[in-house]
């Protein structure tokens, strides 16, 4: 036999076993002791809180808040307990992939902006273009480069690029436009070090382009 125990209103005697009127209730008043006869237990009324699967359930909730947004856990949550680096790095692409409207449509107005105040200038008198309306299209033309992206893995992320660009499936524009610098400026900032470290008697070709034939090459040119 199983009796159930629910507390009730001070002095309250409560029916346990469900009888009917004919049967011999048994009851419990508030601060009583009782003794259970053979074959009964006590079953204590414990409902649970939700507090030791807070973490599990907000964890949930801002993975389906990111899906609906087109993103990842990771990047709504700033949680990166969980990731590898195979899951980190396939996030960012399909996240890059989500930001490319956005990206788009903030490339074009930056271009809008930048295309009126070079005319303006022009019609104002503060720079001179000879030709502008003829050579419209070249005094406009212009690019944007992104800020770099953060590597995730140095070592592996720089050794793919430097594999993508020998075997031809990135140009050296796309390496450098990957970490926010203009491939020229980046091909004359190696030039000024290489001409300064020579000047000082230093040979910075290895440094730049390994210890390769490229640098040999760089090597002899210098000399």
């Amino acid at each position: 036999m199983r009796i159930r125990f629910f507390l009730g209103n001070v002095g309250e005697q409560i029916r346990l076993d469900g009888g009917d009127s004919g049967s011999q209730p048994h009851g419990i008043f508030q601060g009583q002791i009782q003794s259970l006869g053979a074959g009964d237990e006590i079953q204590v009324v414990d409902p649970k809180g939700s507090g030791s699967d807070a973490a599990g359930f907000l964890k949930t909730q801002q993975g389906l808040i990111a899906a609906g947004q087109g993103l990842s856990y990771e990047a709504v949550s700033r949680d990166m307990s969980g990731a590898t680096y195979s899951s980190a790095r396939q996030n960012a692409i399909e996240d890059e992939n989500t930001y490319t409207e956005d990206v788009e449509l903030l490339t074009d107005f930056m271009s809008e902006v930048y295309e009126t105040f070079v005319i303006s200038c022009y019609l104002s008198g503060l720079v001179d273009m000879p030709g502008f309306w003829d050579k419209k299209a070249e005094y406009l033309s212009h690019t944007w480069t992104k800020a770099p992206k953060k590597w995730i893995d140095p070592a592996k992320e720089s050794t793919a690029g430097k594999t993508a660009l020998q075997s031809g499936q990135k140009t050296f524009q796309d390496v450098c436009a990957e970490q926010g610098k203009d491939w020229k400026e980046a091909v004359n900032e190696m030039a000024e070090v290489l001409e300064y470290g020579r000047s000082v008697g230093v040979e910075l070709g290895g440094v730049i382009f390994g210890n390769g034939t490229t640098a040999a090459q760089q090597n002899t040119a210098g000399k």
